[in-house]
């Protein structure tokens, strides 16, 4: 191993290590001298998947930056999302194995795949029998259920539900969603975005669906005063 070496590049070279890899990059030294990594993935991976993008990327890193007697030599810190780290994978100790640290609450296991999609599903055919779904947000039928995958993780279950038509968003659209969370999952979350298009772009915000809660994330008073009889809840 060299004692130079180009943290950009490696960087570069640790993305082509696993197709789940979406972006690396390569952080500034921390004051004792440890070089670390961090990378997100293109879909939500297990904690076991992400161990093993870790040392496929150690792999690397031990082939350019050489070990340290009283340290760390480098760190990767993984994540399914940009600024919410999974663990830290430490590399590079002299005489000691690399060690990988999971962060409190993000645990991810292969059964939370299957839960979010079947959450999702529910919620899909208990949506589909009130009107049609369109291809995608804000474009052709009323609804669109979104395909990403978020929340499980630090919070609830969570889903993203896109109403292309105000007057689809009903107090009975609501009922209904807060049916799917009490036969699904009861701390779920299902997020309402209004797709509207213009002029009702301001609208976005949209509204937080829970067991026996509704939030209204929007501005109130502007909503009423761009769809005025089209607001139905």
């Amino acid at each position: 191993m060299t004692r130079d070496y180009d943290s950009e590049l490696i960087a570069r070279e640790l993305s082509s290590v696993s197709a789940d890899v979406h972006r690396t990059y390569a952080c500034p030294r921390d004051k004792d001298g440890m070089q670390p990594f961090i990378f997100w993935t293109t879909r939500l991976v297990t904690t076991d998947e992400m161990i093993t993008i870790c040392r496929d990327m150690a792999a690397i890193i031990r082939r350019e930056i050489p070990e340290r007697p009283g340290g760390w030599a480098a760190a990767i810190y993984p994540s399914n999302r940009p600024l919410t780290a999974m663990g830290v994978y430490y590399i590079g100790w002299a005489g000691r194995p690399d060690e990988w640290h999971l962060s409190e609450g993000q645990e991810r296991k292969a059964t939370d795949h299957a839960d979010w999609l079947a959450f999702r599903n529910r919620l899909q055919d208990a949506v589909a029998a009130m009107g049609t779904e369109g291809n995608r947000a804000g474009e052709g039928g009323d609804f669109k259920v979104s395909d990403h995958e978020s929340g499980g993780e630090r919070g609830p279950l969570e889903q993203t539900l896109f109403v292309n038509n105000p007057e689809f968003l009903t107090r009975e659209l609501i009922a209904t969603i807060q049916n799917v969370i009490r036969s699904s999952h009861a701390d779920g979350v299902v997020n309402i975005f209004p797709a509207f298009g213009d002029p009702f772009r301001s609208l976005w915000e949209g509204i937080d669906v829970r067991i026996d809660s509704i939030e209204e994330k929007w501005d109130r008073q502007e909503a009423e005063r761009l769809l005025g009889d089209r607001l139905k809840i």
